[in-house]
């Protein structure tokens, strides 16, 4: 633990990481989270200011992990009818990865998904992503749906991972 903290300037150790839901203030820190958006999706940036709007207006939920109130990690959350949704976004600052952020993300929104009684959620990822974050979500019960081919231009293509209330894991 202590190499992974390393990065971490030492006045922040201490503190707690708190998850809330977004806050208006949050859309800078926001933008700085997601610094590949605008070179891998088309329209990424204007994407996710519509997304933090509709946070704004409760339409998505988005969540946001803050270390002494900066944006240190982020999840959007998109409805997709009356029991099922996307799970639009998800990421955490490389300093701050490894630390169970995401982990802590996905779990409070699952059990929200398992209250709720919603019948199926999806996640897509970038193909070359697909290694390093397809298990980290196959460890709550997502399990891979489909790929779609040349989704964001050739050779661009992309993992969509789905998870089920009847899938049997418990992360």
């Amino acid at each position: 633990m202590q190499a992974q903290l390393s990065a971490i300037p030492e006045t922040l150790v201490t503190k707690p990481i708190v998850i809330r839901p977004y806050l208006p203030a949050d859309r800078t820190q926001i933008f700085w989270l997601l610094p590949r958006l605008a070179s891998t999706y088309p329209g990424g940036l204007e994407w996710l200011d519509g997304k933090l709007h509709a946070a704004r207006d409760g339409l998505v939920t988005c969540l946001v992990a803050t270390l002494a109130n900066r944006a240190i990690g982020v999840l959007i959350e998109s409805p997709k009818g009356a029991r099922a949704a996307k799970l639009s976004t998800l990421a955490v600052a490389a300093p701050f990865r490894r630390l169970q952020i995401g982990t802590q993300l996905v779990a409070i929104r699952k059990s929200v998904w398992c209250m709720n009684e919603i019948e199926k959620i999806h996640v897509t990822m970038e193909a070359d992503l697909a290694p390093s974050v397809g298990p980290f979500f196959a460890r709550f019960g997502f399990t891979e749906t489909a790929w779609c081919v040349d989704r964001y231009g050739p050779g661009r293509d992309e993992l969509v991972m789905s998870w089920r209330p009847d899938s049997g894991h418990e992360a």
